[in-house]
């Protein structure tokens, strides 16, 4: 691999990142009822730290089983997660809602 080919792959990877978050921040809110939104990003949060924990684990052990088997699972994974964004409703910004802190 070129050093060229390294940088362009980076700089494409910081551009979905810089994506990324934003779109993160606001599909929570959009997809879960205002009453249940504190427990939907505390369950989020967990979730992205047992992940976060323990995806690399997992990933070393199973590039300990076979370095193919690594992609292979990431690919059906990445598959199933487009196949999920499929199912997701959103909720259409009303004017009248109200915040869901208040200032005051």
């Amino acid at each position: 691999m070129s050093k060229e080919f390294i940088l362009a792959a980076v700089f494409l990877i910081g551009v979905g990142r810089a994506f990324e978050a934003p779109t993160n921040q606001t599909l929570l809110p959009a997809v879960v009822p205002v009453a249940l939104f504190p427990r939907a990003v505390a369950a989020s949060s967990t979730a992205q730290q047992a992940a976060t924990i323990a995806g690399p684990a997992l990933g070393g052990f199973l590039y300990y089983v076979s370095p193919a088997s690594v992609y292979a699972i990431c690919f059906l994974l990445f598959v199933c997660a487009v196949l999920q964004l499929f199912f997701v409703r959103m909720q259409r910004h009303v004017s009248g809602r109200q915040p869901l802190t208040t200032a005051g």
